[in-house]
């Protein structure tokens, strides 16, 4: 990652992340990939959970380009867009939501993934939000690039076999459901 954004070093010169107490720490000091590269190969670890989860700028390896911040979970196994851009994650974690509102969210949201189950997408667009399991031998194509913040997918399953690709330089991932998904 040779490129910044340009007010990515002035973030740097100011400060070195942002201190929540008793929740989760922003540390710009994290910037390092995670080893996800068959989803995720160019990305910046930005926040940790302390539970094997992460919070990263998405980069587009051909043009260097900073895209969404994603949420990448391991259980249950889901990636979503958590925001547009840096800009909009550190205004809505350290201004619009108070950071007990913002981990409770996370908390509701990944109970709803873990309701629905393998197999699942969730597409939000223009306030609309559709979250389902696919029929089994289908496949759904996921755009962070045009989709609302909250869309997301199972990225892999135990017992069912969900299978993700990324499909472009951009944030667009196809997501295959198994025969053996219901």
């Amino acid at each position: 990652m040779d490129r910044f954004p340009e007010e990515i070093p002035e973030i740097l010169r100011l400060c070195g992340g942002v201190k929540v107490a008793g929740v989760v720490d922003i540390d710009f000091g994290l910037f390092r990939s995670f080893g996800f590269a068959e989803l995720l190969p160019a990305t910046s670890t930005i926040m940790e959970d302390g539970f094997g989860n992460f919070w990263c700028i998405d980069i587009n390896a051909e043009m260097g380009h900073w895209g969404p911040v994603l949420y990448v979970c391991h259980d249950p196994p889901v990636i979503w867009k958590e925001a547009s851009d840096l800009h909009a994650f550190l205004d809505r974690f350290t201004v619009a939501d108070s950071p007990e509102v913002f981990v409770r969210s996370h908390e509701d949201y990944i109970q709803a993934w873990f309701t629905i189950g393998p197999g699942s997408v969730c597409l939000r667009r223009s306030g609309e939000s559709l979250m389902r399991t696919l029929p089994p031998g289908s496949k759904a194509t996921i755009d962070f690039t045009t989709l609302d913040p909250g869309s997301g997918f199972w990225w892999a399953s135990s017992g069912a076999e969900l299978v993700a690709k990324r499909v472009s330089a951009e944030p667009v991932f196809e997501v295959f459901a198994s025969e053996g998904v219901a």
